[in-house]
């Protein structure tokens, strides 16, 4: 059964069967009969089934608030739009509907975090990480770094020791990889509060010795060495091997575009992103690379670097340090987007790049709302379409994702 104290303890339930498997999924059933269960989205609209949303609930049995509290009274128990004169509880519970009807729990809403421009449920995380036979405990955290980045930490108890690179396969089968935490840390158990929940405020930061499944090899000459130096500065971890990828470590996009500017910076060396993403280890960056000591990085490429780096000074300045966490990637404009946009800034009245279409619509039930939803989530979903153009501001033009 699962119930809060505003609405007199129990709200759903589920008889359990012996031979039932129910995995990790908390399926907590459905409503009791004098009951009634809403599943809404932020705009407190009903999500179907599947769809994340925050459990409301109405019927016999809530409370008629809190003791001398009005204004948390106001907040927490609110009017019932699919039954005038009558009130519904908002439980801060993030659930889903199940295709046979019952509830899906998957945590609190106050866990949702967002990490680069996306918002995440920590819940799910735990979910899936839950799903490996060897995991009996868990809890993802959202922390931030020296510099006041996001990320994601993952701490859990297991019946054996588990290396990041086990754990970044099983969660890339089921999440994406802005959902995948960067930063792991096994427990021999997890800490709890007297009442028995977990306490968070007592998890340590990670240390970064996590194994990664592969063995430390430690530098072998000066130029591996201050390759190590400069992973670790970016990266905020105390030691790097020269076989360690540098995406299992904590590395993504922004933070690549950072290693290759203070690469090219600081040993004027010649380097690109790409080369990166082919060989996201020291050694083989490096031996892929076997000519990079006497390849020194030319004007062009030292001023492509500066310019990238320059270009998240300029989307600070435009967006406010503050937002930054709302931009989701930023690289160089393409060669077909820079002559579109040139294109229009020279013939503005030219509607050569504007198509548009007209779709009659005869019947009486088509809904403006259910379109303006649609579209909210195809902008969401695709990068492309929250683009920003910074044209003009750095001698590259740049693209902003946010």
């Amino acid at each position: 059964m699962y119930g809060i104290t505003e609405t007199t303890v129990h709200v759903t339930y589920k008889q359990m069967k012996q031979t039932e498997i129910e995995g990790h999924i908390s399926n907590v059933g459905q409503p009791l009969p004098t009951l009634h269960t809403y599943i809404l989205g932020s705009d407190h609209k009903l999500r179907p089934v599947g769809v994340p949303g925050e459990l409301y609930v109405a019927g016999n049995g809530l409370a008629r608030g809190y003791l001398n509290r009005p204004e948390l009274t106001a907040e927490k128990f609110v009017a019932n739009p699919f039954a005038p004169g009558e009130r519904m509880y908002r439980t801060g519970d993030l659930a889903r509907w199940l295709p046979d009807g019952n509830i899906e729990y998957l945590g609190r809403i106050d866990e949702q975090v967002k990490v680069r421009g996306h918002r995440i449920e920590l819940g799910e995380i735990e979910t899936q990480l839950l799903k490996h036979e060897s995991i009996r405990e868990t809890t993802v955290l959202e922390r931030k770094n020296k510099e006041g980045e996001t990320y994601l930490c993952a701490y859990f108890v297991a019946d054996k020791e588990i290396s990041v690179m086990e754990l970044r396969k099983h969660l890339s089968i089921s999440l994406p990889e802005y959902m995948i935490p960067s930063h792991y840390m096994q427990l021999e158990y997890t800490p709890l509060t007297s009442n028995g929940k977990v306490d968070r405020k007592v998890l340590p930061e990670p240390d970064g010795r996590m194994t990664l499944g592969i063995v430390y090899e430690a530098p072998r000459n000066e130029l591996e060495e201050e390759f190590v130096l400069i992973w670790q500065e970016v990266l905020h971890i105390e030691r790097v091997g020269i076989q360690d990828n540098f995406f299992d470590i904590g590395g993504d996009s922004i933070k690549a575009i950072r290693l290759m500017s203070r690469i090219g910076t600081k040993l004027d060396q010649k380097v690109t992103i790409h080369d990166l993403y082919l060989h996201p280890t020291i050694k083989g960056f490096l031996e892929a690379r076997s000519d990079i000591e006497s390849s020194m990085m030319n004007a062009n490429n030292l001023e492509f670097t500066a310019e990238i780096e320059h270009a998240i000074q300029n989307a600070a300045g435009i967006y406010g340090r503050a937002l930054m966490e709302n931009i989701e990637d930023i690289y160089p404009m393409s060669d077909i987007e820079q002559g579109m946009i040139y294109h229009n800034l020279i013939n503005p009245e030219s509607a050569i790049y504007h198509e548009q279409f007209v779709f009659p619509w005869k019947e009486n039930y088509f809904s403006i709302d259910a379109l303006e939803r649609t579209l909210h989530y195809l902008v969401k979903k695709h990068s492309q379409l929250r683009s920003d153009f910074q044209y003009g501001e750095s001698e590259i033009p740049m693209k902003i994702v946010t």
